[in-house]
C-alpha cells in the first residue's frame, strides 16, 4: 500500500474504504447477551487468521455513539496506517468460516418490531426462541482475556487433532465491556456433511483487507434460500453495530 500524498487523496481513500465496509455483505456471526450458536467449523485450527482492528468511536447525526472496527494495514506489507501514526491501540481478531446451524435467543427477534416481514424466531419449551440460519457465516473474535477463547480453540485442536470433526456450541454471557464471557464446548464426533464439502470460499485474507465484499458460495447445486439469506444479511448489518456496542473480546 502506498503512501498517500495530499489532503484530497486522503478524504477519497477515506471515503472509498468507508463505502466498501457499507457494500459489505458478508454475514457475520454477532452474539448478545444469552446467545448460543450451534455451529461447526468450516476453517481448521491451523488455517485461521489472524489480523489488527482499531476500534473508532462515531456519532451518527442523531447523536448517537458506537464503536466502528477498522482493519489495521500497518501489518500488510509496505502498509500504513494513520490510525497508528497517531498511536491508537490495535486489538488482534482471529478469523474462521463458520456453518451455523442454529442460534437459541434470550429474547423474540427486536426487528419484528420495525419490520413485519422479519423472522419470527421459534419459542422452544425452555422459553427461549430458536432462529434457524443454515448457512455460511464469517466469525471474527478477540482472543479474550488472557488468551482463553484462542487457547480452548487450541486445545481442542491437540485433543482431537482437528476442528472440523464434530460441532460446537459457541454461547456468550454479559452484555457489557467488563462482565462479558464467551464459552465454547464441543459436541460429540460426527461426519463432516458432504455439502460443505462443495462450497468453495473466499481467502480469509481478502475479506480482511475488505477485497472480497460479497459471500457467493460456489457449490454443486445452487442454494434456493440464497434470497431468504441476503435478506437477512441486510437485516443483521441494520442490528451490528448496536451489537459491537456492546462487545468486547480483548
Amino acid at each position: 500500500m502506498a503512501i498517500l500524498v495530499g489532503v484530497d487523496n486522503i478524504l477519497k481513500e477515506g471515503e472509498k474504504r468507508r463505502q466498501d465496509r457499507e457494500r459489505s455483505n458478508i454475514p457475520t456471526l454477532y452474539l448478545r447477551d444469552g446467545d448460543r450458536a450451534r455451529i461447526r467449523f468450516i476453517t481448521d485450527a491451523n488455517s485461521a487468521a489472524r489480523a489488527y482492528y482499531h476500534r473508532v468511536l462515531r456519532t451518527y447525526p442523531s447523536g448517537k455513539s458506537f464503536n466502528e472496527e477498522i482493519y489495521c494495514s500497518q501489518r500488510d506489507a509496505e502498509g500504513v496506517c494513520d490510525l497508528c501514526e497517531r498511536n491508537e491501540r490495535a486489538k488482534i481478531k482471529i478469523h474462521f468460516w463458520l456453518y451455523v446451524y442454529s442460534v437459541l435467543h434470550s429474547q423474540q427477534n427486536k426487528r419484528l418490531q420495525i419490520d413485519e416481514t422479519a423472522q419470527v424466531w421459534k419459542k422452544t419449551k425452555g422459553g427461549g426462541y430458536l432462529e434457524e440460519v443454515n448457512h455460511v457465516v464469517l466469525w471474527r473474535s478477540g482472543v479474550g482475556k488472557s488468551d482463553y477463547i484462542l487457547k480452548s480453540l487450541a486445545n481442542y485442536n491437540t485433543k482431537y487433532g482437528t476442528l472440523l470433526d464434530r460441532e460446537y456450541e459457541i454461547s456468550r454471557l454479559g452484555g457489557g465491556l467488563e462482565d462479558t464471557v464467551y464459552n465454547i464446548v464441543s459436541e460429540a464426533p460426527s461426519k463432516y456433511p458432504e455439502n460443505l464439502k462443495a462450497i468453495v470460499l473466499p481467502s480469509l485474507g481478502d475479506v480482511i483487507r475488505g477485497e472480497v465484499l460479497t459471500l457467493v458460495p460456489e457449490v454443486a447445486e445452487k442454494d434456493k434460500k440464497q434470497e431468504v439469506i441476503q435478506k437477512k444479511i441486510e437485516e443483521e448489518k441494520m442490528e451490528n453495530i448496536e451489537v459491537e456496542e456492546e462487545e468486547e473480546l480483548f
